[in-house]
């Protein structure tokens, strides 16, 4: 009897904690986008605006962190947040699967007092319809702080412009909505190398998402 007794609490106990863990997700994921895209937290952001890219300083403003626990990368993702108070709309661009990212609302707009009552919506969201690629047998890849260098090893001259797609990351947390793009213009000849001067690129903090050039 003893050990019925001893199994059972146990059970219990089991049960009890399976229940705490599950309230523990569902208090951790403030609001379902749909597509298992999750906004799990709303919180005042004060540093550099990255959204437009110029990294004016702003405070207390409109920030969210979104979990992108889908199989498929977002291409793009538009949000739209409302309380009795404010709106605010929120953008974006290559958040992979499995990803996290902390995004800006659009206008650097305040972060309203009442923002834990906030209404969210996604109205528009797009997955990659092809898998992203840095094209390893047409281009070779060298970053370093605020440049990067591209090398055509196809064989074959590029004679489109070639873009390289890249994000910034903060303990493994994309930040911002934004992709900066470094554009090698007008193409490129088989066995030679470019450099361009980016603002944003930094070794240890960005990552290459893709790239893409045009062919022509």
């Amino acid at each position: 009897m003893i050990g019925i007794a001893i199994l059972a609490a146990v059970i219990i106990i089991a049960v009890f904690m399976m229940q705490q863990g599950r309230q523990s997700d569902e208090d951790n994921r403030e609001s379902s986008l749909g597509n298992g895209i999750y906004i799990v937290s709303s919180e005042p952001y004060t540093g550099p605006f990255w959204e437009d890219g110029s990294d004016t300083a702003v405070e207390d403003i409109w920030s969210l962190k979104i979990v992108n626990s889908s199989d498929e990368d977002i291409e793009y993702l538009k949000i739209h947040a409302a309380t009795a108070e404010a709106e605010g709309n929120f953008e974006v661009t290559v958040l992979p699967a499995g990803g996290e990212l902390i995004v800006l609302e659009s206008s650097a707009a305040a972060y309203p007092q009442d923002a834990e009552d906030a209404r969210y919506d996604a109205e528009n969201l797009a997955f990659f319809q092809e898998e992203r690629s840095i094209l390893p047998e047409q281009l070779t890849l060298y970053g370093q702080d605020n440049w990067i260098k591209a090398e055509n090893i196809s064989g074959e001259d590029i004679a489109g412009d070639i873009c390289v797609y890249y994000k910034n990351l903060e303990d493994g947390i994309f930040q911002g909505g934004i992709t900066y793009r470094a554009v090698f213009p007008g193409g490129m000849a088989a066995g030679e190398a470019e450099e361009q001067e980016v603002l944003h690129y930094m070794k240890d903090t960005s990552q290459i998402m893709y790239v893409t050039y045009d062919q022509e």
